[in-house]
């Protein structure tokens, strides 16, 4: 199993699936936030997070990121546009 996730929505979370790496596909930031703590609590190198999802996050959510340290290595993704 690869030690790589995204969490993403609609095309980026499409366009990052195509290139092979795991997705987890939520519908908006408070999904988010609750996949991402699940997926932190797994045994992952890296985690990429589309960042208009992560611009949607709560204020504790945002804090709880900042302080983060260590693996998993949190990456953020710009949002892919819908051709």
């Amino acid at each position: 199993m690869s030690k790589i996730t995204a969490l993403a929505s609609g095309p980026t979370a499409m366009n990052l699936a195509l290139t092979g790496i795991r997705v987890h596909e939520v519908a908006n930031s408070k999904e988010a936030e609750t996949a991402l703590d699940d997926l932190m609590q797994q045994k992952l190198d890296v985690i990429i997070i589309e960042e208009s999802l992560r611009n949607g996050f709560s204020e504790r959510a945002q804090d709880k990121l900042k302080r983060h340290k260590g693996a998993p290595l949190l990456v953020n993704c710009p949002a892919f546009e819908e051709e």
